[in-house]
């Protein structure tokens, strides 16, 4: 049966500020994409476990994930704060991608056969 989402609920779901993100850290997940909230924007990622989290976006995280191609590998990691040209301080973030681990949504063919119930 087709339904209509009424809204999106985020309260099971862990969505993490970029600064918690601390130097030497690594992220590593799959990214999924970006999502626009109504004021505000967050990037959605998978764990290889499955488990699911965003990272509220900032401008250099939002700049630099851009480039991924969604449902790649990504590994990020904060380089600490940095001065801007303007005098105010940012977190930076290195963002690596592997664009050969990318994350299926789709069950393998061995396993929708395996489903089908004749």
């Amino acid at each position: 049966m087709r339904r209509e989402v009424q809204s999106t609920d985020f309260s099971e779901f862990r969505i993490v500020s970029p600064s918690q993100i601390k130097p030497g850290k690594v992220v590593e997940a799959y990214y999924l994409g970006i999502v626009k909230t109504t004021n505000s924007q967050f990037h959605k990622f998978s764990k290889k476990d499955g488990e699911e989290f965003g990272i509220w976006g900032s401008a250099v995280l939002n700049r630099k994930l851009s480039f991924v191609p969604g449902g790649c590998y990504v590994w990020i990691s904060c380089l600490g704060k940095k001065k801007g040209g303007n005098g105010f301080y940012y977190y930076d973030f290195n963002v690596e991608y592997d664009d050969e681990d990318i994350f299926n949504l789709q069950k393998s063919k061995k396993e929708v056969d395996d489903d089908i119930p004749f």
